[in-house]
């Protein structure tokens, strides 16, 4: 037995996380039977040519996008990583919040900016079309990038100082970096970034649905929207959802063992890369300059160039506006407070429970889990506040692999260093989180609170499903704005999104340092 404990008191001991765990696969089993339950006798299938076509899309635009992504991600990565200059911690600051930006927020930059009469649009051509694919891969790219530069940068800043060393005084030019230091050091996070990019690009909801160009660029969980709200054909939609289901789930276990892999934390790069006074590294870097200006610095300052100061003082003084401020601020703060407990509780051990179940919920699409929860409460016809309550039950489930991402990592680390001296100490389990766990991961708490209340308040694809007319939040007024092509009222709306979002993360992640300070001292 190991350590001495018997497994019965073990699992004893454990009892709240399988408590947890249950509780999570409830939540998401049941929408999934609600969506069987649907079928019963029905034998009608599905017009193949339409769902071939939606099958098509679906994977083609994942596929580029993630392709795209992950080659943009490359040449910005190893460009910051020969390139010490004055701003890269506040650039590097900026891709981060670009990845975890409103979707609503990139698809308005994205429209203002590459629109036929924008200000990079109108160059591009009379053939230029925004809606479809283009539009959808500009937004992609622009959402999902960070996260392979993220990756990438952290694996070229692990490389030892020697190997540096060794090929500067060998005089490596740049295709030798690339092919001998570059290419293996990156290689072993390759599969887990590609297959959650694809995983996300595979499902987005609200790019597709603003971006897409009617039925030949729309996907399955945009035509799972569709047949429900438009067509109000349920069995239709039950179907594509499952049809979406298994695409997404015989896709990730094909990459499972890859998946289970932690992403790499970033670290200080130590010696100089020898191939940067090169003519091949200065093209490369001025091409990776030119994209970062076209695609994550020039659309957001249209958006602030084109904010109109008078449309502000009527927009503050509607109390629909406020009505979506106060049900966006419930459901962030209640999804990200709901996921935080629920993830902390599900890490207990090595937290290998807490994975398995985060990618369970990343491989159930977010409309596939809204439309099943659409159908259980269809029949009760509730009201706002019970739709609000489920909204942020759902969110919270939504966004947990996000915060157990990023909470596993620093509790394994705190395990691997204190864990045999707390065992000496005969410390429980509470005594463990009091003095040890809650205080050194205080300032991580901080930051995936901060993440997944962003997230949760950009969510559009639970709340076009579940919400009321009555309803409304920040995200869905914005929604409704692109719709009707109100584009300088939802600039507004879209900057009331990103503050509303920068605010509580400010504010959250400072009292996490006040607290951590006033309670256990400046060394935590």
């Amino acid at each position: 037995m190991a350590n001495g404990q018997h497994p019965i008191m073990k699992a004893l001991r454990d009892w709240p996380k399988w408590l947890v765990a249950g509780l999570v696969l409830s939540l998401l089993l049941a929408p999934l039977l609600a969506l069987l339950s649907q079928l019963g006798g029905q034998t009608q299938a599905l017009h193949w040519p339409y769902v071939r076509s939606l099958v098509r899309f679906t994977l083609w635009q994942a596929l580029l996008s993630t392709l795209l992504s992950a080659a943009i991600g490359l040449l910005l990565a190893r460009m910051l990583a020969r390139r010490s200059f004055h701003g890269r911690t506040l650039l590097l600051s900026w891709l981060d919040a670009c990845f975890v930006m409103p979707s609503l927020v990139v698809v308005l930059a994205v429209v203002m900016t590459f629109r036929p009469s924008g200000s990079v649009g109108q160059f591009l051509g009379d053939g230029w079309r925004l809606y479809g694919l283009n539009g959808i891969l500009l937004a992609h790219v622009f959402l999902e990038t960070p996260l392979f530069v993220r990756v990438f940068l952290a694996r070229l800043q692990q490389m030892p100082a020697g190997y540096l060393r060794q090929a500067r005084l060998l005089g490596f030019n740049d295709w030798q970096m690339w092919r001998l230091l570059d290419w293996p050091a990156i290689k072993p996070a390759l599969p887990s970034v590609l297959m959650m990019v694809f995983l996300l690009c595979l499902t987005s909801f609200t790019v597709v649905l603003s971006l897409g160009g009617g039925p030949r660029a729309t996907t399955l969980e945009v035509a799972i929207y569709q047949a429900l709200r438009f067509e109000f054909d349920p069995i239709q939609a039950v179907k594509l959802a499952l049809l979406q289901l298994g695409l997404a789930a015989s896709l990730s276990l094909l990459l499972l063992p890859a998946l289970m892999r932690p992403l790499p934390a970033s670290r200080s790069q130590q010696g100089l890369r020898p191939e940067g006074q090169r003519l091949s590294a200065y093209l490369q870097d001025a091409l990776a300059w030119a994209l970062l200006l076209l695609l994550w610095l020039w659309p957001i300052w249209v958006l602030l160039s084109n904010a109109r100061w008078p449309l502000l003082v009527p927009l503050l003084q509607d109390p629909a506006y406020w009505q979506a401020v106060r049900s966006s601020l419930l459901l962030g703060l209640g999804s990200a407070g709901l996921t935080l407990v629920l993830s902390l509780v599900l890490l207990g051990g090595r937290g290998r429970l807490a994975l398995l179940l985060s990618y369970g919920i990343l491989l159930m699409p977010a409309v596939v889990l809204a439309t099943g929860s659409f159908l259980l409460i269809w029949p009760l016809n509730p009201g706002a506040q019970l739709r609000l309550g489920l909204l942020i039950l759902l969110n919270a489930l939504l966004v947990m692999p996000f915060a157990v991402k990023m909470l596993r990592p620093a509790k394994l680390a705190l395990t691997q260093a204190y864990g045999r001296q707390m065992q000496l100490l005969g410390m429980n389990l509470w005594q463990r989180w009091r003095w040890v766990y809650w205080p050194c991961l205080l300032p991580n708490l901080g930051q995936a609170f901060g993440l997944c209340f962003m997230l949760a308040i950009a969510d559009l694809a639970a709340t076009l499903l579940l919400a009321t007319p009555q309803m409304n939040t920040l995200a869905l007024m914005l929604y409704r704005l692109l719709g009707s092509h109100q584009l300088p009222l939802a600039i507004w709306l879209a900057f009331s999104l990103v503050v509303l979002g920068v605010l509580v993360n400010w504010a959250v992640q400072g009292m996490a340092k006040v607290w951590g300070a006033k309670r256990y001292g400046a060394g935590h």
